[in-house]
């Protein structure tokens, strides 16, 4: 008889609690990794109906392609400080036309519009990159919203930007600003598909993936 006493006491106590009280002691916290899995990043892709496949590896880096859930649009991923597959590094690319921008627009992008995310002219293309690391310890639900701010700063140029002509601007040799000196490129990859901006042109469906602007 004490022990259904007691049982039934510590039920009435615990439907008695608040509801996020009940809630915290129920939900057990989130795992905490100090490396980015390569399998669980393409598992959070799947979930959202995204395609990814392999792309190639270098001396310093695994590649993974994605494709947008309606095919028009793509994603690279560049996994570095890796270890059979549990990376410190995740480089998150999205390519486009050099025609694609004109350089007002790339800097209306990075002063008004971005999240987080930054746009680099590379010889042939220009690349939206953002870099996510695994120092100090990181949730899968963290790597989701960096990929889904990623997402959304990508959409922002494949929407909000119409096709233009980069302005051209010539520097006598070694007068450039910075010159001897340049911005990171993002992480080499061959052979790689360029999105394209305006109407009708690439959806990385975003708001599918739960991204919103976090500002």
């Amino acid at each position: 008889m004490k022990n259904h006493l007691l049982g039934a006491l510590a039920a009435i106590s615990l439907f008695a609690m608040p509801a996020f009280a009940q809630n915290t002691m129920l939900q057990a916290p989130p795992a905490v990794s100090e490396t980015i899995s390569i399998d669980a990043v393409k598992g959070l892709f799947a979930q959202n109906g995204w395609t990814t496949q392999d792309a190639g590896t270098t001396p310093t880096h695994t590649y993974v392609q994605a494709t947008a859930p309606n095919g028009a649009g793509e994603v690279y991923l560049a996994f570095g400080k890796c270890d059979a597959g549990e990376c410190g590094l995740m480089e998150t690319i999205g390519y486009f036309d050099l025609n694609s921008m004109t350089l007002a627009q790339a800097n209306e992008f990075h002063r008004d519009k971005s999240v987080a995310s930054m746009l680099v002219f590379i010889d042939d293309a220009i690349a939206l990159t953002r870099k996510t690391y695994s120092a100090g310890g990181v949730t899968l639900d963290f790597i989701s919203n960096q990929i889904g701010f990623f997402l959304y700063d990508l959409d922002l140029v494949g929407k909000s930007f119409s096709p233009g002509v980069i302005a051209s601007v010539s520097y006598p040799e070694g007068d450039a600003p910075g010159a001897g000196s340049r911005a990171a490129a993002p992480a080499k990859i061959l052979n790689f598909l360029r999105n394209s901006v305006g109407p009708g042109g690439a959806d990385f469906a975003s708001a599918a993936w739960g991204a919103v602007d976090p500002q």
